[in-house]
Parts: structure tokens; C-alpha cells; sequence
């Protein structure tokens, strides 16, 4: 919605293809707002057969679902050399999320799911919901003649175009 402002637009203009979603950030990104509006961020999901592996940020919490292998930053007290430190996967699984307050801990080295577990589970509801409206149907078929021929109808301008209703059905 940030650039649809900018625009002089609304996000809601009902002769648009698909409604906007998302949050004008603008008054935040111009400093009139202390905080952003967004409390949500969903970080690097993958679709898996058994549901997401990635990780969702809300507030300050962060929940790592599934093996990642960039977990953890080793930011400032790592050694200034050409080659990054050897740190394997994550122990976070689908079963056995890690949670992390950033706000405590930034570089996420200590997991207190097991102290905070109602967090995580309203975390895993909130992933969960993610997962259920993300993910596209089982081997989908190709919508880019569909895709193409939106495009050229609309004056070679690429905008939302895909139609939940009409084409998961």
C-alpha cells in the first residue's frame, strides 16, 4: 500500500484486478511514526510435503521452523577473514521449533522454546496459516499463457493478476 499511496491510489480501487495487501509503511520510513506498522514477517519459507520450513517473525519474537542453515548470525564476533565460520544446520524441526526473543538475543544462539511454549504455539498457528494460504495446489499447472495474455491486455503492464477462485478450482 506504501506506493499505491505515494500514487495518490488507495489499494482499494474495486477496478483492480486483485485487492492490495499490505501496510503503508511511509509514515514510518519518513519518521512520522515510531514504529512500522508490519508486526508479521514471514522469512525464507520453502514449501515442504509436511508443511513450510522457513521461519515468521511477529513483535519480537522469532520462530524457526524446519532445519536452516543460515540460522544464527555471527555477526561482529566472528573473525575479519575471507571464509565464513563452519556452522551447521539448525536443531529446529516442524516438531520442535526454535523460538528467539531478538530483542534479547539478536544473533540467535539461545532457543527458549521450552521457557515461552504458549508462544510457541500461537507462533505455529500463526506459521500454519501462512502455510495453509501459501502454498499453490500439488504439481499446478502452467498459467503462463494466462499470465502472458493478462499482460498484453492491460497495456504490457504487469499488476496482480492471479484469481484464487478461478484458477485453483
Amino acid at each position: 500500500r506504501t506506493f499505491a499511496k505515494l500514487a495518490g491510489l488507495s489499494g482499494d480501487d474495486p477496478r483492480g484486478p486483485t485487492p492490495v495487501e499490505g501496510l503503508d509503511l511511509w509514515p514510518w520510513i519518513m519518521g512520522t511514526a515510531k514504529t512500522s506498522p508490519r508486526t508479521e514477517f514471514v522469512h525464507d519459507f520453502r514449501m515442504t510435503k509436511n508443511g513450510g520450513v522457513g521461519a515468521i517473525r511477529i513483535d519480537k519474537h522469532k520462530l524457526i521452523v524446519g532445519p536452516e542453515h543460515e540460522a544464527s548470525w555471527f555477526g561482529q564476533f566472528s573473525p575479519n577473514a575471507t571464509t565464513r565460520p563452519a556452522f551447521g544446520a539448525s536443531e529446529c524441526s516442524l516438531q520442535k521449533p526454535c523460538l528467539y526473543d531478538l530483542n534479547l538475543d539478536p544473533t540467535e544462539h539461545h532457543d527458549i522454546s521450552s521457557e515461552k511454549p504458549n508462544i510457541v504455539q500461537i507462533m505455529l498457528r500463526a506459521w500454519q496459516d501462512v502455510n495453509n494460504t501459501y502454498l499453490p495446489p500439488p504439481n499446478p499447472k502452467s498459467l503462463s499463457a494466462e499470465f502472458c495474455s493478462f499482460v498484453a491486455e492491460h497495456g504490457q503492464f504487469i499488476q496482480p493478476w492471479f484469481n484464487e477462485t478461478k484458477h485453483l478450482q
